[in-house]
């Protein structure tokens, strides 16, 4: 299990942008980048506030070429805002089952029963839960691995960082769907390993009149092959908010290649509790 804020994150790298087929209209008239980069932020302000204190249930498939081998977890994921702070929100996973087999006995909901407690005791003991949930993972690709990591970079105070581009409409996907391209550009970088910058790049498919998000691309590294991560996102009725849906990573080594499938359902909203003692 891993867990990643959707403040100031620590994870990765980004290189390139698509090869685009017949399918989009590259010169199609567009509103203004200012226009859509703002927009793009208002959507994603609203989609991470409606999507607080939901849980789903992750099923993540991982794949390692050499040695080949395979892993399938399933898990709870969730994401909740701290108390206080208006753009800290943390994305947590807990492992319930490994190749099929349980991990516990005890699976019912244990993180969104976790935060009905007070926050900071309840995100303290999420963490130890996130750690504990590493060792099953034949692959170490996180924070690559969360849905939301692309978004989370990409809120209104972070936009200054990135340079950004617009692109054409895909029409596969809508006949408003927007491609806008962005370039992280300051330094120290948002996503870091280690004592490394990790410069990101990426793809954001929005819908131009509503704003809302229906694709991202986040990429790392160079060369012809970088990683790739690509997270789908949908209207989720019962919730009445976007979710994501579907995720997708591609990692290239030098001795193994890794491939990932994600896909969440089962999504369902808690309350947390922020009460503080008086004293």
């Amino acid at each position: 299990m891993r867990r990643s804020s959707l403040a100031f994150l620590t994870a990765s790298t980004i290189a390139g942008v698509s090869a685009w087929d017949g399918n989009v209209a590259i010169h199609a008239q567009a509103p203004s980048r200012e226009e859509l980069v703002a927009k793009l932020g208002l959507s994603i302000g609203s989609f991470v506030r409606n999507l607080s204190s939901v849980v789903a249930e992750e099923a993540y498939h991982q794949e390692v070429s050499s040695p080949f081998r395979t892993r399938d977890l399933t898990s709870d994921f969730l994401l909740v805002r701290y108390p206080g702070a208006d753009r800290l929100w943390l994305s947590f996973r807990d492992v319930l089952e490994v190749d099929g087999k349980p991990v516990r006995s005890d699976r019912e909901e244990r993180l969104s029963s976790l935060f009905l407690k007070p926050f900071d005791d309840a995100a303290r003991r999420a963490r130890e839960i996130a750690r504990a949930g590493d060792r099953y993972d034949i692959a170490r690709v996180a924070p690559l691995d969360d849905p939301l990591l692309a978004l989370s970079m990409l809120q209104t105070p972070y936009q200054s960082r990135f340079r950004f581009s617009v692109l054409g409409i895909d029409r596969k996907i809508g006949p408003q769907v927007r491609i806008i391209g962005f370039e992280e550009m300051q330094r120290p970088s948002i996503v870091r390993m280690g004592i490394n910058d990790l410069m990101t790049r990426g793809l954001v498919w929005m819908d131009e009149a509503s704003g809302r998000v229906i694709q991202t691309e986040l990429r790392a590294g160079s060369g012809t092959f970088p990683i790739r991560v690509l997270t789908v996102f949908t209207f989720d009725q019962t919730l009445g908010c976007d979710v994501p849906v579907a995720m997708q990573g591609w990692y290239p080594g030098g001795d193994h290649n890794v491939t990932t499938r994600t896909s969440y359902r089962r999504f369902r909203r808690f309350e947390v509790d922020t009460t503080e003692a008086i004293r």
